[in-house]
């Protein structure tokens, strides 16, 4: 029976590049030795974790190879498991894993290289195949190479593609590890396919006596065949990081730097929100696994900082970033970092101005209350312009005032009186300009008894005058269509944007 696991990489070569700078050569590890099976790792994207039914195996070691971690193994059957990486498409790269397999059983248990679903070519055994050797097989399944190794039993399985001319060399078991240009021993076998684009590694495996560990991407033989002990210690971040700095009405920098080379992640949640885990940072989430406001990861060299704009949030608001940081080796900080940064005010908004200068809340949680305790809202006295020092106004928030706006005056409350020779009903009130970007609307509506059975709503047959007051305020009177027969009644609706 077979099952596949899939590694798949979609994205550019441009992020091959920097996670390259960013690693020092390795652009691919995985020692399966994450907090669980699915989530360690590094140079994996930091959406893409392990899925489907996979569980733990024993750490798998080959002579002198670094290892670490345990080892991966599909109990699926019939499932697949896949995980994203930056995709390669040019110069030569390098690639190992290593590998334990019962080739008795006859069943599938090879590695498909591929890129975004195309297979270019095979290591292993393919399917009830009777011979057990090592092929290398073509994009259609045909043995072009048997090797003649045995794929029974542990192995260390090694290579370089180089993608400009398609050129396979591949190494079974090989010797000189971490030293010179390649591996000591001869080539077990070369093939040379068309140029070609790598972006995925593909498992097809028959049961769960294969197991899968230590694999590495990278620019040279020396990157993928480590040895001596293996890194467990996780990086920490240098003095005074992360840091979130250079606020703007709409975000901040978020700013990373780590001891070693590696990966730093950071979220964005709102205010006093429950902590993420370091797993749901690096995926870009919350707390509650769903994606947090913002997001994003950045390459690290050892003791150089990175950065990054993060924007699209709202003017005038405190956040929590949470950052993370993995080394090279795919240790995971044990814990995440929590830096506060706020946004700051959107100037060019009346509304929020008003806000500042008068100590209210930044979220307009306040624009409703009545500190004066004369029935008339901060909302409305910033909307008819009733703070001040002329006639209508009174000198702070906290100062009563219930002033009506007169017929020449240019603050107070709207004033309802009837049309002269029409009787119509006319509404008299204040209103900030729209070119002065106020940050609120109004809207004139009517009723002919208050809502009760004929719903508040605007009469676009109304008549309006406007008379301009200064690059701020103008003085609007609405006229209704018609004189009422029995009663008719205005209101101003004031709305923050």
């Amino acid at each position: 029976m077979k099952r596949t696991i899939s590694l798949l990489s979609i994205l550019n070569s441009a992020l091959f590049l920097a996670a390259a700078q960013a690693t020092a050569g390795i652009l691919v590890q995985d020692s399966f030795s994450g907090a669980t099976v699915n989530s360690g790792g590094t140079g994996w994207q930091p959406w893409s974790n392990w899925n489907g039914s996979v569980i733990f195996g024993s750490n798998l070691s080959f002579g002198t190879l670094q290892t670490s971690g345990q080892a991966m193994i599909n109990t699926d059957q019939y499932g697949g498991v896949s995980r994203e990486f930056p995709s390669i498409s040019s110069g030569t790269v390098w690639f190992s894993w290593v590998q334990s397999n019962n080739a008795a059983t006859n069943v599938a248990a090879r590695v498909n290289i591929m890129k975004e679903g195309a297979t270019k070519f095979r290591i292993g055994q393919k399917k009830d195949e009777t011979d057990t050797s090592f092929h290398i097989y073509d994009s259609s399944g045909l043995s072009v190479v048997n090797t003649g190794v045995s794929n029974n039993g542990t192995h260390m399985v090694a290579g370089s593609i180089n993608l400009d001319t398609g050129e396979v060399t591949l190494y079974i078991d090989p010797t000189g590890l971490g030293l010179g240009a390649a591996p000591s021993s001869a080539a077990t076998a070369s093939y040379t396919f068309a140029a070609m684009q790598i972006g995925e590694f593909s498992l097809t495996t028959g049961d769960s006596n294969f197991v899968f560990d230590e694999v590495r991407v990278g620019e040279s033989w020396a990157d993928v065949s480590p040895t001596g002990a293996a890194d467990t210690t996780p990086p920490s971040w240098t003095s005074g990081f992360p840091k979130a700095d250079t606020a703007t009405t709409e975000g901040f920098t978020p700013r990373l730097q780590i001891n070693e080379g590696g990966t730093g992640y950071y979220v964005v949640v709102a205010n006093n929100a429950t902590a993420p885990s370091v797993a749901q940072v690096k995926a870009g989430h919350d707390s509650s696994s769903s994606g947090a406001l913002r997001a994003g990861n950045l390459p690290l060299v050892s003791n150089a900082e990175n950065s990054s704009v993060v924007t699209g949030l709202s003017a005038a608001t405190d956040f929590d970033v949470y950052f993370v940081a993995t080394d090279s080796a795919g240790n995971n900080q044990s814990s995440t970092t929590l830096v506060e940064i706020s946004t700051i005010a959107d100037s060019s908004n009346g509304l929020v101005t008003f806000r500042m200068a008068n100590g209210l809340a930044s979220d307009g949680s306040q624009d409703l209350t009545t500190p004066a305790a004369d029935g008339v809202s901060n909302l409305q006295k910033y909307a008819f312009n009733m703070i001040g020092g002329e006639t209508g106004q009174a000198a702070t928030l906290s100062v009563p005032n219930v002033s009506v706006l007169a017929a020449s005056d240019t603050a107070g409350l709207p004033r309802v009186g009837r049309e002269s020779g029409t009787g119509k009903l006319q509404l008299t009130y204040i209103r900030r300009k729209v070119i002065s970007n106020p940050g609120i609307t109004y809207s004139v509506q009517f009723s002919n008894n208050l809502g009760i059975s004929d719903p508040w709503a605007a009469n676009p047959s109304a008549s309006e005058s406007m008379v301009p007051l200064d690059a701020t305020f103008e003085r609007v009177t609405l006229t209704d269509s018609s004189a009422a027969s029995t009663a008719r009644f205005a209101r101003v609706m004031v709305s923050g944007l």
